[in-house]
């Protein structure tokens, strides 16, 4: 890996050229679907408290995304894994290009004079998919470790997620400047996710029936309406806000029970005030845990944003019933975007890691799939 080019970039942001050292891939439970994630070591010619003895660069690639859809597409032999591979190659391209576009915007947008509502990472520099060196150039959060997706997040690690939550809503009803990171909405792309979703629901059917998941696929995975109408209604909407839209273990890096960072925007876009809270329980918890905490939480949350917009001096703009409805509006995009997110990860080292707890760890995420496709189902009476 050729990275005389990272010496230069950096010498223009810093002031000083540093000396490539070693370079490795992040192990500590980055996964990395559609990105190359490595960690470079740095050595420089001065002593400087600014300068990083490490940066980590994140590098646009949608290999391990294509092949966990393949693994989940049934059995096929050799050929025919090749041939939907190459029929796929040009939808994960298209994928690839905006999600690393809008993670660029994402780091790109704060700074000094508009800081960030959450802990992110430090940014040296971004450059787009047309360049040389598509990639993002960012700070290495040494010494954090991030929770194991079926461990579970802790009471405290949840709460302490959904103030970053509050925060960047407070950003979102407060200020305007994020409202420039323009996201494309992109037809064949959003059509390349929903039949990711449809084909995940189908080969799990087939090991598991499950009434809920058939009712979710006829009601909302038939189409791609479910991802689209959400996307469009939030395009240009009074209640739109700042999402991550991919919260889940990886993304939150932890030093104890501080939130050193949240990651990995790629996902990023105007959405529902519920959407990341959608995905930040159900799937970041046990089930049980998930019923017992639901309520207090989207108490505390409403009563969080409240007092901030307060002291502010803004008024919240919507009652405690509104957001209960938007909760009930956002729960089939939070379903689609579940049995997407297991599919991926059942078939992938998330849930994989070839030894006899494999079976457990599928299961435990499988039920808390379950539940969240019971609640919608419930929700809607279907």
């Amino acid at each position: 890996m050729a990275l005389e080019w990272l010496s230069t970039v950096l010498e223009k942001k810093l002031g000083v050229r540093p000396t490539i050292g070693q370079t490795g891939p992040i192990t500590e439970g980055s996964h990395g679907y559609m990105a190359q994630i490595r960690r470079i070591e740095l050595q420089w010619p001065v002593d400087r408290a600014d300068l990083p003895k490490s940066v980590v660069i994140k590098c646009p690639v949608a290999g391990s995304a294509a092949d966990a859809w393949l693994d989940a597409s049934g059995d096929m032999d050799a050929e025919e894994r090749a041939k939907a591979a190459a029929e796929k190659a040009k939808d994960m391209k298209k994928v690839q290009e905006l999600c690393h576009a809008a993670e660029s915007q994402v780091y790109g947008l704060f700074d000094e004079n508009y800081p960030a509502p959450c802990p992110i990472p430090k940014t040296y520099a971004s450059f787009g998919i047309s360049h040389d060196h598509p990639s993002i150039i960012m700070e290495d959060i040494t010494g954090a470790t991030i929770t194991d997706i079926v461990d579970g997040w802790t009471d405290k690690q949840v709460y302490t997620i959904l103030d970053s939550i509050v925060n960047i809503h407070v950003m979102s009803f407060t200020t305007e400047k994020w409202k420039t990171v323009e996201i494309e909405e992109d037809d064949d792309m959003m059509e390349t996710f929903s039949q990711m979703a449809k084909t995940f629901a189908t080969e799990i059917l087939k090991r598991n029936p499950l009434p809920s998941l058939e009712k979710v696929s006829s009601h909302i995975l038939k189409d791609s309406s479910w991802f689209k109408g959400m996307y469009k209604k939030f395009a240009d909407h009074p209640l739109s806000v700042l999402v991550h839209g991919d919260m889940w273990a990886p993304q939150f890096l932890w030093r104890g029970d501080t939130l050193a960072a949240i990651v990995d925007w790629q996902l990023t876009h105007k959405g529902s005030i519920m959407e990341d809270f959608l995905r930040l329980v159900p799937l970041g918890v046990s089930s049980s845990d998930k019923i017992r905490l639901t309520p207090t939480l989207l108490n505390y949350y409403y009563t969080q944003l409240n007092s901030k917009l307060e002291a502010k001096g803004f008024k919240i703009p919507f009652t405690y019933q509104e957001m209960m409805e938007e909760y009930k509006s956002s729960l089939p995009y939070a379903c689609g975007m579940a049995v997407f997110a297991f599919g991926m990860w059942s078939n992938s080292p998330v849930l994989k890691k070839g030894d006899s707890g494999d079976e457990g760890r599928i299961s435990e995420m499988y039920s808390r799939m379950a539940s969240l496709l019971d609640e919608c189902v419930h929700a809607y009476g279907w």
